[in-house]
């Protein structure tokens, strides 16, 4: 090949370099921290591979965008995205995190990037959030998953599929027992001294330590996940007075109702005037 040529080529390269942003979804991690109130933080992790100047200097002049959406557009991966949809649960305290470009190789021209999405799910209530929480004994409650508000990709039969690269972490809180997962979890190991079989109710209960559960590149078949907390008497006695305080407050709420106000308030006034008028 003759230098002329050689020539047209590495300028060809640069404009071409220069003018296609070049992003690549490397990794992905889901989150999701459970608190005993049944809220979710969840945080969403994605590792990009930035390929050329000019998508380097897209990337690192995108940190103004506050939006994920808006990011989604600029690199051209449609999987930028959170992961829960909005269809079935209220994603509240959403913000996006950008990382400055690391382990650049400056010969090649490319770099890494991530982008991390956080947010809070709020407690299961009519229909809406992730762990539904059924009180099964007088100080013991049991957290169930719900995995419909889930947007990753699914088989025919309606399982969760995790692409290759793709994680997903759930932590629990350290007191939780009668852990239950239908797909034994990628760190966790096949030792049936970690399981414990309950004749009851036919489950097996893992009996381990470990409170942080990692499903990755995997399809999760008929998933299912729960745990059970059973409380302190301190704990219950605390419950009992924040669910009371709640009520009470819906209660006043409901009695300040501008109707039900001035309905309460003509009934208060006739009956003291009646009363007048007997006298």
């Amino acid at each position: 090949m003759n230098l002329w040529l050689k020539s047209v080529l590495f300028v060809f390269f640069l404009f071409f370099n220069i003018l296609y942003a070049d992003f690549e979804l490397r990794n992905y991690v889901m989150s999701l921290t459970i608190n005993p109130d049944g809220s979710v933080h969840v945080i969403e992790d994605f590792l990009l591979f930035i390929n050329g100047s000019y998508s380097i200097q897209l990337y690192e002049n995108s940190f103004v965008v506050n939006d994920i959406a808006s990011w989604s557009e600029r690199t051209k991966i449609s999987e930028l995205r959170p992961h829960i949809s909005r269809a079935f649960v209220d994603l509240v305290n959403f913000r996006v995190r950008p990382v400055s470009v690391f382990n650049c190789n400056n010969v090649a021209n490319t770099c890494f990037g991530k982008i991390s999405i956080e947010y809070d799910v709020m407690p299961f209530t009519n229909s809406s959030g992730l762990f539904e929480i059924t009180q099964i004994k007088p100080r013991t409650k049991r957290y169930i998953l719900w995995t419909k508000p889930f947007s990753f990709q699914l088989s025919k039969t309606d399982d969760i599929i995790l692409p290759s690269d793709y994680s997903l972490k759930i932590s629990i809180p350290d007191k939780a027992t009668k852990i239950i997962f239908s797909r034994t979890p990628n760190n966790i190991e096949e030792n049936p001294l970690l399981f414990k079989f309950d004749p009851v109710t036919s489950q097996n209960f893992y009996m381990g330590k470990e409170r942080t559960f990692i499903w990755k590149s995997q399809t999760l078949s008929k998933f299912y996940f729960s745990f059970e907390i059973e409380q302190t008497p301190e704990e219950e006695i605390k419950d009992f007075f924040l669910n009371l305080q709640t009520k009470l407050f819906g209660l006043f709420i409901f009695i300040l109702n501008p109707p039900y106000f001035l309905s309460l308030a003509i009934l208060a006034i006739s009956f003291y005037w009646l009363n007048k008028l007997e006298k």
